[in-house]
């Protein structure tokens, strides 16, 4: 579970127009921003802890599990993630579900960075891609996969949480550049003088940060530079629907941010700031096509924890963000702006001695909606508060307790968590979770929520989405169990089980027809309340060294839904029920590792689309077959660690296979990746 001590997160608010924000005042928010980042910076700060042994039911992915792995984007760090389970149209955009224990509708899971949660979700989309900053600078990653209550917030799915390099004493720079083909598709050179019938360019990306460090502080400026091309001939022409442009589709990233950390004697603190602006191909079920919009993503965060690692304390942080969503320029002319502004605050003190100890919480969120129409009540207020007791009086045993309550437009919400951590003998642990919470439908802030407040943003169209009388707050019920024998630091196995009900959740039921002309998929869209459901998941994982220098791993989990409605059904069973894995990696010298990792995913089946599969010819299909994929990855650094290249090929076996129905088919991809470090000097202060 996450170190309670460590949940500092931070942000500083701007009050925001009702016009919905356009391209062009990019450049005067990003001004308005380094503004507020110069007024922060003399209180700005906080360093990051060093990866803890995890308990069983967290995984923990280090550096050096990401650099092997030839990590090139910050989605590729699903492709780790057995317990996660994520699809995507293009390649580039993740719906995640986590534990693959909830439908992709309901994913309910939070993203950290360095303890401050950041929100990407938007209309019922997250794109991590989002974030400017460079799988380089990530120091290690916590992947939580039991409910939990983190800043505030009850995750229950689970937290990714991404833990940034601490900057070294002196300054520093590092920078990464990488390269994609993939081979099978017609790829953007086949108008060109470069035009090959198999090759299909990925990126490139270039990611980047300068840091300056002394005793205590740091200061970081970070930035990426990324595209995707949307070559893929199963969904180029549904692209070209709407699309207009000179050159020829594709996804283009641009971002940057800067954060300021400093500890010292009344704590840590940090400031942390991001813009991204993303021109992107997103494919909108209801409309059944993809249409090219502006992203445009700030945040500013602001937190800090007093006298951490003590029994006695206090925690803030406050955060402010914008997500801005414009349609561009299309040939049907359609227009459907949307700005979401945040700001979400949370304090906690905590007091206690060596065998017992306790917290109380306050957090607050405003969250408002703007777009082209007048909303019926844009504003949406969440209070809330919550307890938590931990019992440390006997090392053989540690329970802790944790209870919220919240409220939102006029619904209260409510929640209880239970956690006790039991350890039989040296070598054995074993995390026991349960939790029960009730969350208003407003608490969730979902797109259909936003509709029934007079967002029309299938109206653009003439389609129609039916919609339920009301929303009813929706209960979740959840038990996790995990035990983890470590007779030796050569071997381990961890046996887990999950399970999931749900009652009265709000879920979109859709069935896809198929445009000949082109090939767009409009869907019939209902909202159905009143869904429930369970699932249930057991998994075994192993983890082995033959030799030092070969690291192991095996993982197998199997999901299975016993019961519920028939929606709910058709909205979790797109996730497969057997996963299994097999990663393996070789450092025979301190400078070279090879990395292979061998994935199997079972069938899904999509039945919202079996009428499209039945008149397209074979184009989508409502039941994808499993794969297996091999990735292979070699990476050698030189002249001290300053230059690091890697090597990888990605579905090595070339089968191809698509996550989505609607999705383009991925073959064989050879990767480049290439990395820079320069340091002023390498000692490290106190």
């Amino acid at each position: 579970m996450m170190r309670r001590s460590d949940q500092t997160l931070a942000v500083a608010p701007r009050a925001g127009s009702s016009r919905p924000a356009s391209g062009g005042t990019y450049t005067r928010r990003l001004g308005w921003m380094a503004g507020c980042l110069l007024l922060g910076a003399l209180a700005a700060g906080a360093a990051h802890a060093q990866p803890a042994e995890a308990p069983p039911g967290t995984r923990i992915l280090t550096a050096d599990d990401i650099e092997q792995a030839g990590v090139a984007r910050l989605s590729d760090l699903f492709r780790l993630l057995d317990d996660w389970y994520g699809v995507s149209v293009e390649g580039f955009a993740w719906d995640v579900s986590a534990n693959a224990l909830a439908p992709l509708q309901e994913p309910s899971w939070l993203l950290l960075v360095d303890h401050q949660p950041v929100d990407l979700r938007m209309l019922d989309a997250q794109n991590i891609n989002l974030l400017p900053i460079s799988p380089a600078e990530i120091a290690y990653v916590e992947v939580v996969n039991a409910p939990t209550m983190v800043s505030g917030v009850f995750a229950q799915a689970g937290v990714l949480h991404l833990h940034t390099r601490t900057p070294a004493a002196g300054a520093a720079l590092r920078g990464t550049f990488s390269a994609r083909n993939e081979v099978g598709d017609p790829g953007p050179y086949r108008y060109t003088d470069f035009a090959t019938p198999n090759i299909d360019r990925i990126g490139p990306t270039a990611q980047g940060a300068a840091s300056f460090g002394g005793a205590g502080w740091h200061a970081r400026v970070h930035g990426v530079a990324d595209e995707h091309h949307a070559t893929d001939e199963r969904i180029r022409q549904r692209v070209l629907t709407l699309y207009r442009g000179e050159k020829a589709p594709r996804l283009l990233l641009a971002g940057g941010g800067l954060d300021l950390g400093a500890t010292g004697r009344l704590g840590r603190h940090r400031l942390f700031a991001a813009a991204t602006r993303f021109q992107d191909l997103r494919f909108f079920e209801p409309l059944g096509l993809e249409a090219p919009t502006d992203h445009y993503l700030y945040h500013v965060g602001l937190g800090g924890d007093f006298w951490p690692g003590q029994p006695a304390g206090l925690s803030y942080r406050l955060s402010y963000t914008v997500h801005d969503l414009d349609l561009r320029s299309n040939r049907d002319g359609l227009d459907f702006n949307w700005r979401q502004n945040a700001f979400r605050s949370h304090y906690e003190v905590r007091a206690g001695t060596d065998r017992v100890r306790g917290a109380l919480g306050l957090s607050y969120d405003l969250i408002e909606g703007f777009t082209g129409v007048e909303l019926g009540d844009p504003r949406l207020i969440l209070p809330r508060a919550y307890g938590r007791v931990a019992f440390l009086a006997d090392p053989r045993w540690q329970p802790e307790l944790t209870a919220y309550v919240s409220r939102a437009k006029g619904q209260l919400g409510y929640g209880a968590l239970a956690t006790v951590r039991v350890f039989p003998a040296p070598d054995q642990a074993v995390t026991l979770t349960g939790s029960v919470a009730r969350q208003p439908y407003a608490e969730r802030n979902r797109l259909w929520y936003w509709v029934t407040r007079g967002y029309n943003f299938f109206d653009v169209r003439g389609l129609d989405v039916a919609l339920p009388t009301g929303f009813a707050a929706s209960t979740t019920y959840t038990a996790d169990l995990a035990w983890r024998l470590q007779p030796s630091d050569g071997f381990s196995l961890t046996l887990s089980a999950g399970y999931r009900r749900f009652d009265d959740l709000t879920l979109a039921a859709y069935a896809f027809g198929f445009d000949s002309l082109s090939t767009a998929l409009p869907a019939a869209t209902s909202v159905q309340g009143g869904v429930s459901g369970q699932a249930t998941k057991a998994g075994a994982e192993v983890r082995f060294r033959l030799l030092p220098s070969l690291e192991q791993r095996l993982h197998y989990a199997y999901v299975r839904y016993p019961a519920g409605d028939d929606v709910f059904f058709v909205a979790w069973r797109n996730q497969p029920w057997h996963r299994f894995s097999y990663t393996a990696r070789f450092t025979p010298l301190d400078r070279l590792s090879l990395y292979a990792r061998l994935a199997y995913r079972s069938e899904t089946l999509w039945p919202a689309y079996e009428a499209a599969a039945a008149v397209s010819g074979g184009r989508y299909q409502a039941q994808l077959p499993g794969y297996w994929l091999l990735d292979l990855s070699a990476q050698k650094r030189f002249w001290g660690d300053r230059l690091g290249l890697s090597l990888s090929l990605r579905n090595f076996l070339n089968e191809a296979y698509r996550t989505h129905p609607a999705g383009a088919v991925t073959n064989m991809v050879f990767q480049v990746r290439l990395q820079a470090y320069f340091h002023a000097h390498t000692r490290q202060e106190d």
